[in-house]
């Protein structure tokens, strides 16, 4: 929850019931600083994974098609 004083600069807590999808996946931990968000999407015959990192972060989540 937000303090207060957050709503004086438009900062709010997020409506939860209109979230289309929840992912929960690892963090790594990447060996150099990447400054850039980068959001990559890697293809395969049987879906595909899209990773996501920043700074000294990274985390993928498989997309299966169905």
């Amino acid at each position: 929850m937000f303090p207060q004083y957050f709503h004086y600069i438009n900062v709010f807590e997020p409506d939860h019931e209109l979230d289309v999808v929840t992912v929960q996946a690892p963090v790594q931990q990447t060996a150099s600083i990447q400054e850039t968000f980068t959001i990559n999407i890697n293809s395969s015959n049987t879906g595909a994974t899209i990773t996501f990192s920043w700074d000294e972060i990274l985390f993928t989540v498989p997309i299966a098609l169905q």
